[in-house]
This record gives structure tokens, C-alpha cells and sequence, in this order.
């Protein structure tokens, strides 16, 4: 598809988790493998999400990311 180039030519970046290998045989047929590269499939979400966070926050001072820092219920009580 011309999405994913778009977006890649337009400086986001795509990253893909979870995918099965039939999937992932489809991407590299297409050429879309290539095109996204390989460090953007990430087989497991954890490391997934652990990866685009930590990209998303390296050019920032904050010291943790807020949506990862766990909060506990009664602080949405108050």
C-alpha cells in the first residue's frame, strides 16, 4: 500500500507487534519489510512498547513517562 511510504517519507515511524509469520511473509513479498525495516517488528508487545516509548521520550528532559508510571485508585477518587 502507499501509506506506510507516505508516512515514512512524511517522518513518522511505524512499528509492528504481534504480527504471525504469514503476515510477516506478506510484508517482505511486498517489499514493505524493507521499507519499514526490520528493527520496526518487534515480536513481543511488551518490548514493543517499551521500544516506542523510549524513542518517543529520547530527546525530552522528563526523567519517566507519566503514562508508565503506575498510579493508585484512590488518587482518582479524591
Amino acid at each position: 500500500s502507499a501509506l506506510i511510504p507516505r508516512l515514512i517519507k512524511s517522518n513518522y515511524e511505524i512499528f509492528f507487534s504481534g504480527l504471525n509469520d504469514s503476515i510477516l511473509d506478506v510484508f517482505k513479498r511486498t517489499g514493505l519489510y524493507g521499507i519499514v525495516g526490520e528493527d520496526h517488528f518487534i515480536r513481543n508487545i511488551s518490548k514493543a512498547v517499551d521500544l516506542i516509548q523510549a524513542r518517543a521520550h529520547e530527546h525530552l528532559d522528563q526523567k519517566e513517562c507519566p503514562l508508565l508510571t503506575p498510579v493508585k485508585l484512590e488518587e482518582f477518587q479524591k
